[in-house]
């Protein structure tokens, strides 16, 4: 019924609009196969990622301030049909910038986008091809109230505050907000993108030690040249890159490890985990344009220094991962791109354990409208 009624909306939007409403989006599928830990073996048609998307403004007089809203959701050819999550918002537009509440990625969100070149769903199928541990703290959004700055000479900043009550889904606990802040300039072709993410913690909270990501990409992107690295700094968070059997993810997904709660089993007995890991990550891509070929590669290395428990176990510790991605875009117009990709990760939990791997190849087609 909700998916029946959000498509009904989207279609009055259609037959109300005037010349200010844009629709866009984008179809993005494939075939993939993976071969996961404990030697798993799957394949299948995966959606990677596709969305539709309307936006407008209307000018309210009296010089350059507009209204402005855009209504994003996922729109995968899975057969789940509509489901949100994507960039919602209504604001202001002006010459001191734009002020917007709703739904929206991140300052983190923004600077990491930038570096990540691969067609990716939000799920963890195809995993060796994206990549998901880089950007498993960037890769989310949150409804929040977001200011962004008019550029000056190739510089701007961007401004995010979430309350904490719609970060941890809840109505009924006094939880801590979040802050964003983002940097960001370019110039002719150079360009550098710094964003953090500061979550304050609360008493419930696991770790009283207040959680903040840092992530500085720079690079240049210009003359059918790409080429960009990123550096991440996460102090206070999830300890592991994975997920171990046994430990038990009570809110979110194991990608998000600023805003879950998680415990572990050791001996049949449940401790918290306490969010207070330091990871360290870093990364490399680069493309090349020939006519419609472009080949990619994407490297990506990571260390946990892991969280110690009640008992004095201490939990990933010694965790880490070393990922690859290459591949190749084949573009038939301005709008529909063919794609191939062959990924592959290999990573511990921590030092007591071993090393497993896990590779992935696929191929798909991608338009734009």
């Amino acid at each position: 019924m909700k998916k029946t009624l959000i498509a009904l909306s989207l279609l009055a939007l259609c037959g109300s609009a005037s010349a200010e409403v844009i629709l866009y989006g984008k179809i993005r599928a494939g075939v993939e196969f993976n071969r996961g830990f404990d030697h798993e073996k799957s394949w299948g048609v995966k959606d990677l990622g596709s969305y539709i998307g309307f936006k407008g403004s209307e000018n309210l007089g009296g010089g350059d301030l507009k209204a402005i809203w855009q209504v994003e959701t996922r729109a995968p050819v899975n057969g789940n049909g509509l489901s949100g999550g994507r960039d919602t918002f209504i604001g202001f537009e002006g010459n001191f910038g734009r002020a917007t509440l709703g739904h929206q990625a991140t300052p983190l969100y923004r600077a990491t986008e930038r570096f990540n070149q691969w067609e990716a769903s939000d799920s963890d199928s195809g995993f060796p091809m994206q990549l998901k541990y880089f950007r498993r703290y960037s890769a989310n959004r949150h409804t929040s109230l977001q200011y962004q700055s008019p550029e000056w000479g190739g510089f701007d900043f961007s401004l995010m505050v979430a309350p904490g009550n719609n970060l941890y889904n809840s109505r009924t606990q006094d939880h801590n907000p979040a802050f964003g802040l983002g940097l960001n300039y370019q110039n002719s072709g150079f360009f550098a993108k710094y964003g953090l993410e500061y979550a304050m913690r609360g008493h419930d909270r696991h770790s009283g030690k207040d959680a903040h990501i840092h992530a500085l990409i720079g690079g240049y992107d210009a003359n059918n040249l790409y080429l960009a690295l990123g550096l991440q700094y996460a102090k206070n968070v999830y300890p592991y890159f994975g997920a171990p059997s046994n430990v038990t993810r009570q809110v979110n997904t194991y990608i998000n490890d600023v805003y879950g709660i998680a415990t572990i089993n050791i001996g049949g007995t449940n401790y918290d985990v306490p969010y207070n890991a330091t990871l360290k990550e870093a990364a490399i891509s680069a493309a090349y344009s020939f006519g419609a070929v472009t080949p990619k590669i994407s490297l990506a290395y990571g260390t946990s220094s892991g969280s110690t428990l009640s008992n004095g176990w201490k939990v990933g510790d010694g965790g880490r991962y070393m990922q690859a991605i290459v591949g190749a875009d084949y573009a038939f117009s301005r709008r529909t791109t063919a794609l191939a990709t062959l990924g592959y990760v290999r990573s511990r939990v921590s030092k007591r354990n071993p090393y497993e791997n896990q590779w992935g190849i696929g191929t798909g087609l991608v338009h734009k409208f």
